[in-house]
């Protein structure tokens, strides 16, 4: 099966599309939420590795320019 991603530039359209999709036999059409343009997250606190854990990218660096010195 191959997929497609289509962005919608018009909102007032999707609705014509949709039933235009929704009658071709041949395509599933899945709706999915649409998400934030600038969502903000902590990378560190969605990687599993570091999930509930009190680190920052400060402390790293420090701990690299630590090791990493000549």
């Amino acid at each position: 099966m191959e997929e497609i991603l289509i962005r919608i530039k018009d909102h007032d359209k999707l609705e014509s599309l949709m039933n235009f999709l929704l009658s071709v036999d041949y395509i599933e059409v899945k709706k999915v939420k649409q998400s934030p343009k600038h969502k903000s997250k902590d990378f560190f606190s969605t990687v599993g590795l570091w999930k509930n854990r009190e680190i920052d990218l400060e402390s790293i660096r420090k701990k690299a320019w630590k090791h990493g010195s000549l």
